[in-house]
């Protein structure tokens, strides 16, 4: 939860520091540091003695700041653990990141005028990673509350103690700032001083646009905000510009006293990015997607440019629904990539038909195939034959009717539960995989990779030529992928839930990833001609792994650093797309048929290095979409670990709740936080690269878990890292991402 767009909200924050522990060797001649910490709150700048030792202890007196305008974006205390010089500037050991506004927002939730913290953080370098930890007190008193303000959640799901009012539909915004990376500055500072300039304009631009969202979700009479999304677009050299976008569902949510959805008709707006909205569809169109390819431009009215292509995508993807005969699209998602100055702009959804309050009123009344008493004597939960089935709610499902269903090339079945009506004979939606009774199968993940050569250009707008005639095609290629992927992994499923997509445009080539979650809908038929075991064997199910015709996997172990404060908590499985030396010779590999000739030597190092830079950049691709996949897990689901992505594992799996979670007596409040982190050693090998994107996201992770822990939380739930951006070059490599979660608390 977050703060609305109120004035005269002002509470005092002060500050006990305590002691630090793990700092490293600033002064070699001593093999020692003489630290000390300062701390500036907006004007106001405090800092403590100067402690000669690796473990410094200061037991300060109290330091107090009084921030008068607790708004979104506002600067949260810069607390930085320094190395004192006699003789020169004082060197940076590291910061602690604290995310102020969601301590003051769980105070005012909880009724609470005034209450202190022990916190025990990481601090941060982006050059170096973690190195130490601080500990301090934080003791907050709450001077005003000021007056309605407005939650903002990163879930997809109301909570338990709330029911829906009114849901209004989706809200929007984005800001645009000239990026520090490129400015002309960056050539005389120093690369922490560019990635702290950095950081400052993104949470800028991030607080901007959060609080336009507010101001709009404020007039439509919201009074939360779900599935809050922040995602970053850093668009380089084509624009020198950085884009920073918030999005999300606004409702009106009121105390629960019947969690009854006959309100869900009032939808405002026809998009919505939640998931699940039970009750609410008479009919599915399935997936439906939105594509425009744009040349980037740094110029005036650049924020206003940018959300006019999304607006016209919005309005785009809503005529495909109305196509369909939908009109109301859930599970709304976006997506962008850049290249030199190309972009392409996507968006995607799942069309339904909403249902009128009659409709709502007999779904609620149906009784669930679980708790039929048909089934209560048999093994299995669903029925032997079609002439003996329980009424079940099968209108979610149905196709609604088309009159161009020849032209939209929609291949249809009829209906399985109630045999009237028309459904999908094979379903895609971004959707949440249906509870147990409609779900016939195992789960399993399917995931499939559509990767586009393209040719070398020196005009922008040759290469955006290219790929629109790429586009125009590609959705047949990646149906066509996926039912084939899907009848290889499992035959008997026929709908595919929770599908993501990540893409990117790399030097030579446009990379598509597609990943969803196989079930065997019982509403839908199954096609015994099109699932004949001889097709499941030309569908290369037995080509897992290193086959030419399927991508391959690699399996890449988090590195553990040693240090107390880490703990591996994510393995990283990485989608070899497009395996060096495949296609082309490798670094030292020789061409066939052609005839040995020694090359000058000047000659043969530029080949190298261009190799090289192929080879770098290729892995960088790769472990830039494995991390945008998102993070995997599948406790439930057989074949999770050929998946690719960032899969949790223990110990932090007993601290990430799932993004469904919602526990009655509990509460959620939203945090975010940028993190940039910078290695000025060039790679040589894929385990340095692997290496470093390990360290990263565990270094991030272990920072939000310390200020979560910290503040009194259980565990983090819808715990999602955004914007993963990776740049890997002969001289550095980089990445900057957004890792964003509700933490829960007691009541």
């Amino acid at each position: 939860m977050r703060i609305s767009e109120d004035y005269g909200q002002s509470a005092l924050f002060s500050f006990s520091i305590k002691n630090a522990r793990g700092l490293p060797v600033m002064n070699k001649s001593v093999a020692s540091t003489d630290a000390f910490v300062a701390i500036r709150f907006g004007e106001d700048v405090w800092k403590s003695g100067v402690v000669r030792s690796l473990d410094p202890i200061w037991d300060e007196q109290t330091c107090v700041f009084e921030a008068t305008e607790l708004l979104h974006g506002a600067t949260p205390p810069d607390i930085r653990v320094m190395d004192h010089d006699t003789y020169s500037s004082n060197d940076a050991i590291g910061r602690v990141y604290l995310n102020h506004i969601s301590i003051y927002e769980k105070m005012l939730a909880d009724g609470i005028p005034e209450k202190s913290f022990s916190f025990c953080l990481p601090i941060y370098d982006t050059l170096l990673g973690i190195r130490g930890e601080l500990l301090f007190e934080l003791h907050v008193t709450i001077l005003d509350r000021g007056s309605k303000r407005l939650a903002l959640l990163s879930g997809e799901y109301i909570p338990e103690d709330n029911e829906a009012e009114e849901v209004l539909g989706l809200v929007h915004h984005l800001a645009v700032e000239k990026d520090p990376e490129h400015a002309w500055l960056d050539r005389i500072r120093t690369p922490r001083a560019t990635n702290e300039a950095r950081m400052l304009a993104i949470r800028r631009s991030f607080g901007e646009a959060t609080r336009s969202l507010i101001t709009e979700a404020k007039k439509l009479g919201a009074s939360h905000v779900l599935n809050f999304k922040e995602q970053l677009d850093l668009e380089g050299d084509g624009s020198n510009l950085l884009c920073a976008r918030v999005s999300g569902t606004a409702v009106r949510l009121k105390p629960k006293g019947g969690f009854k959805l006959k309100q869900f008709e009032k939808i405002r707006l026809p998009i919505c990015s939640m998931q699940s909205m039970p009750s609410v569809s008479s009919g599915c169109g399935g997936i439906i997607m939105s594509r425009r390819i744009c040349l980037l431009e740094n110029e005036d009215e650049s924020d206003g440019y940018r959300r006019k292509i999304w607006q016209e995508l919005r309005y785009e993807l809503f005529r495909n629904a109305r196509r369909r005969g939908c009109d109301l699209i859930i599970g709304y998602t976006e997506t962008l990539t850049t290249y030199d100055r190309v972009a392409i702009f996507a968006c995607m959804g799942t069309a339904i038909c909403r249902a009128n309050n009659e409709q709502q009123l007999a779904a609620e009344q149906i009784p669930s195939l679980r708790n039929s008493p048909r089934n209560a004597h048999r093994g299995s939960a669903f029925p032997a034959s079609p002439n003996d089935q329980p009424s079940i709610n099968c209108s979610p499902y149905h196709l609604p009717p088309l009159k161009d269903a020849n032209e939209l090339n929609i291949k249809s079945t009829m209906c399985n539960s109630c045999r009237k009506y028309q459904c999908l004979d094979f379903l895609i939606s971004t959707l949440a995989v249906p509870a147990p009774p409609l779900v016939a199968s195992t789960k399993n993940y399917v995931q499939i990779s559509i990767m586009k050569r393209l040719r070398k250009h020196d005009d922008p707008e040759d290469l955006a030529e290219e790929l629109s005639l790429i586009l125009r095609t590609i959705d047949v290629d990646i149906h066509h992928a996926l039912v084939t992927e899907a009848r290889a992994v499992n035959p008997q499923g026929n709908a595919l839930f929770e599908v993501r997509v990540a893409m990117k445009i790399s030097q030579d080539s446009l990379i598509i990833v597609l990943t969803g979650i196989l079930v065997r809908l019982y509403v839908l038929q199954k096609e015994e001609s099109s699932l004949h075991p001889l097709s499941a064997m030309l569908a290369f199910s037995a080509f897992r792994s290193g086959d030419p015709r399927r991508f391959s996997w690699g399996s890449v172990r988090d590195a553990i650093r040693g240090k107390s404060i880490q703990t591996p908590s994510l393995r990283m499985r990485i989608m070899n797309v497009r395996p060096m030396g495949h296609d082309s010779p490798g670094i030292g590999e020789e061409v066939e048929n052609r005839p040995r000739k020694r090359l000058p030597s000047f000659l043969d190092r530029l080949r190298k290095q261009q190799t090289e830079k192929g080879f770098l950049i290729q892995l960088a691709a790769e472990r830039e979409i494995c991390v945008n996949i998102g993070l995997i897990d599948g406790t439930s689901i057989s074949n999770m670990q050929s998946i690719a992505g960032l899969h949790v594992v223990n110990p932090i799996h007993s601290l990430i709740f799932g993004r469904e979670f919602s526990g009655v007596g509990k509460r959620l409040v939203h945090w975010s936080d940028i993190f940039i982190r910078e290695d000025t050693n060039p790679p040589t090998e894929a385990i340095e690269i692997d290496r470093f994107v390990s360290g990263s996201i565990e270094d991030s992770i272990s920072a939000a878990r310390a200020i979560c822990l910290g503040s009194g939380g259980l565990g983090m739930a819808s715990l999602s890292i955004i914007s993963f951006n990776l740049v890997v070059s002969k001289d550095q490599i980089s990445t900057t991402f957004i890792l964003s979660c509700d933490f829960v608390y007691e009541k």
